[in-house]
C-alpha cells in the first residue's frame, strides 16, 4: 500500500474542490488501486499536530488577527523547534496542491508562511519529499514584474524551495519568476484539470443543452486597482446574454451565494444554478455547450470535461488557462461582439475541442504521474 498526503484547501466555494480533486485522480493514476490519499487542510497548517497540542488552537484564530503570534510561530526557529513535535506521518510523498501562490507582497502573508514554511517543512523534516506543485503567478495585468524585486518575497521562495524536492507550475509567467530565483519548475497545465474525469464520471454524457455562463461583478475576484469598470462589464454581459438567447439556451453556474444574488439582481427570469457539490457541479456542467467564465476553477475543470470556455480574468491567472489553449480576456478588453464571435467559434469547432481539451488533459496527468513516481522513490 502505498500512502501519499495531499495538502490542499477544500470547503468554501466549490472551486476549492477542484485542485483535490485533480490530484486525487492523478495519484490513483500514478500508484494504482494500492494507494491510501491522506488529506491536510492547508489553512488549518497545525492540525499536523497530535490532539491537545498547543498548536492547535492557533488554527482557530481568525485570518488576519493575531499577526504577531503567526508571525513568530513562522519563523525558522520556531520552526525547527516545533517540526519535531508532530506525529510521526507515514506516507511516501507529500504533494502541496497549488494555487495563485507566486503574489507580490508574499512574505508579509503570515498566513501563507504557515502554509508553506510550517507545514510543509514538517513533512521535509521527517524525510518525506514534498511537490509544490501547480503553482501559478497572480500579478495584475497592468502591472506585470519581469522579475521579483522584493529582496523579503525572494528570501521567502528561496525557503520554500529548501522544503520542497520538486516543484511545477501552470503559467509560463510563474516558471519565468521561479527561474529567475534558481528554481526549475516544470510547466504542466493547471492540475484542476484532471478533476474533469470526475465531472465526467458523475455528471454523464455531455448534452449540449445551453451555453454557461460564471459572472462577477468585477469579471473577477479582485481588480486590483486597475479600476474595473463594474457598470460596463455588466452591460457587456447584459448584451451578450440577449444575443445568445436567440439561439441557444442560457444559464449561470455561480460559485457562491453572493454570485447568485447579482444574477437574481441582473438578470432576473435566467435560471441559475450554485452546486454545493462536484456532483451537482457535474450535473450543471456536462450539459454545457461552451463557457464563459471568470472563475480560473471554473473553467479550467470544465475544459477537462471537454467543454471549451471563454475566460475573463484582471490578473495573470488568465496564462492558466491560455496555456490549455483556450481564449483568456483581460476584462477591460472585453466587448460583447468579440466575446460573442469567440463563444460561438467555440460552440462551432465543439466536436474538435472536446477531443484536443481531453488530450491536454490526459497528457498533464501523465507529466504529473511521472513527477510523483520520480518523487516518491526520493523517501528517505
Amino acid at each position: 500500500m502505498t500512502r501519499v498526503a495531499l495538502l490542499s484547501h477544500r470547503g468554501g466555494n466549490i472551486g476549492h474542490e477542484f485542485m483535490a480533486a485533480g490530484f486525487e485522480s492523478i495519484v490513483r493514476q500514478a500508484f494504482g488501486g494500492a494507494v491510501e490519499i491522506s488529506h491536510y487542510e492547508q489553512h488549518r497548517p497545525f492540525s499536523i499536530y497530535p490532539e491537545g497540542h498547543v498548536l492547535r488552537g492557533v488554527d482557530r484564530i481568525p485570518y488576519g488577527r493575531l499577526r504577531w503570534l503567526k508571525r513568530l510561530l513562522g519563523s525558522r526557529t520556531a520552526c525547527r523547534m516545533f517540526w519535531g513535535q508532530a506525529s510521526r506521518i507515514d506516507v511516501r510523498v507529500a504533494i502541496a496542491c497549488g494555487g495563485p501562490n507566486i503574489v507580490s507582497g508574499v512574505s508579509r502573508s503570515v498566513e501563507m508562511r504557515l502554509m508553506f514554511h510550517h507545514l510543509n517543512g514538517v513533512f521535509h523534516r521527517q524525510g518525506i519529499p514534498v511537490i509544490d506543485a501547480a503553482v501559478g503567478a497572480c500579478f495584475p495585468i497592468e502591472r506585470v514584474p519581469e522579475r521579483i524585486e522584493d529582496e523579503d518575497d525572494v528570501a521567502f521562495y528561496l525557503r520554500l524551495f529548501e522544503l520542497c524536492a520538486r516543484s511545477t507550475v501552470r503559467d509560463r509567467l510563474a516558471q519565468k519568476l521561479w527561474r529567475q530565483m534558481g528554481r526549475e519548475a516544470a510547466l504542466i497545465p493547471c492540475a484542476a484539470m484532471v478533476s474533469g474525469r470526475e465531472l465526467q464520471r458523475l455528471g454523464g454524457a455531455p448534452r449540449s443543452e445551453y451555453v454557461l455562463i460564471n459572472f462577477q461583478e468585477r469579471g473577477a475576484n479582485e481588480d486590483w486597482g486597475q479600476n474595473v469598470d463594474t457598470s460596463k462589464w455588466l452591460s457587456t454581459v447584459v448584451a451578450l446574454v440577449d444575443r445568445l438567447r436567440k439561439r441557444h439556451a442560457v444559464l449561470f453556474v455561480c460559485h457562491d451565494d453572493r454570485e447568485l444574488a447579482l444574477v437574481d439582481r441582473h438578470f432576473p427570469g435566467l435560471v441559475a444554478r450554485v452546486p454545493r457539490t462536484l456532483g451537482e457541479y457535474a450535473k450543471v456542467a456536462m450539459g454545457a455547450k461552451a463557457v464563459l467564465a471568470s472563475r480560473v476553477h471554473a473553467t479550467i475543470p470544465m475544459a477537462g470535461a471537454g467543454i471549451p470556455g471563454v475566460h475573463i480574468g484582471t490578473d495573470t491567472r488568465l496564462g492558466t488557462v491560455e496555456e490549455i489553449g483556450l481564449p483568456a480576456v483581460y476584462v477591460k478588453n472585453a466587448t460583447t461582439d468579440l466575446l460573442e464571435a469567440k463563444l460561438e467559434e467555440l460552440i462551432r469547432r465543439r466536436d474538435d475541442e472536446i477531443y484536443r481539451l481531453l488530450a491536454v488533459r490526459e497528457q498533464a496527468a501523465l507529466s504529473y504521474v511521472q513527477i510523483i513516481q520520480e518523487t516518491a522513490e526520493r523517501r528517505t
